[in-house]
């Protein structure tokens, strides 16, 4: 967003310093530069807000959605676990290409019951942590991290320590949708995002398997939930 401020008052100044040479004849450079200079930060400042505020504003439309698609599910989550979570992290796509995906992040795009926790700014590469899993396989992953042969996931030793607490995580692959020319939409082969549930207490995946809702088990309930939150995600987010 800088840059983009950056460029603009350069245009500005391009843009403005001949109109106030031709005007201003017997002026001195160094004042008409400055005089240039000035206008160009004003008129550039408006021009950036005008082209920034309409993202600011998705921006905040986008929150708002994600909060539709999560909160309730969360809330009554945590009827039967209190420390339980939801969040979702998007695929930082402007570096999303095949020689470059090692490197490609993911974005906590939404998160507030993450809110105070060590890990509520965790980065991680696509190819790294349960989500990093649930990407590669493009398929919901499930995984009890109490159990000793659980693997790192390719988590560093910082990542590792921020996340300690976790017992239980369970991650579900956002996929691009896309609008059909006949109407109605379909969903590709392309992961855009993930969205994670995941708990800090104790036994939780066995408390899961056998607490049952509506005649199911608490992580069937989880895992579709996590689809229907999937699929309002990919609208959101494609």
């Amino acid at each position: 967003m800088i840059r983009r401020y950056i460029n603009v008052v350069l245009v500005m100044l391009l843009a403005f310093l001949p109109i106030l040479f031709r005007a201003f004849p017997s002026m001195p450079l160094w004042t008409l530069v400055a005089a240039s200079g000035l206008i160009a930060v004003i008129a550039g400042g408006l021009e950036y807000y005008k082209g920034v505020q309409p993202f600011l504003d998705l921006l905040e439309k986008r929150t708002y959605l994600y909060g539709y698609a999560c909160d309730d599910p969360l809330e009554n989550l945590r009827q039967h676990d209190p420390s339980a979570r939801i969040n979702v992290m998007e695929v930082d796509r402007a570096l999303l290409h095949r020689w470059t995906k090692r490197w490609s992040r993911f974005r906590i795009a939404y998160g507030p019951s993450m809110e105070g926790d060590s890990d509520e700014d965790l980065e991680l590469r696509l190819n790294q942590g349960v989500c990093g899993q649930a990407v590669s396989g493009q398929e919901f992953v499930e995984v009890d991290l109490e159990n000793p042969n659980t693997p790192s996931y390719d988590l560093s030793l910082g990542q590792q320590q921020l996340t300690k607490d976790l017992k239980l995580i369970l991650s579900m692959p956002i996929m691009k949708a896309k609008r059909r020319w006949r109407g109605g939409v379909t969903f590709t082969d392309e992961v855009i995002g993930v969205v994670n549930i995941d708990s800090k207490s104790k036994d939780a995946q066995q408390y899961n398997a056998r607490t049952t809702v509506d005649g199911k088990s608490l992580l069937e309930k989880q895992e579709e939930e996590l689809g229907k939150i999937g699929a309002l995600c990919s609208y959101i987010m494609s």
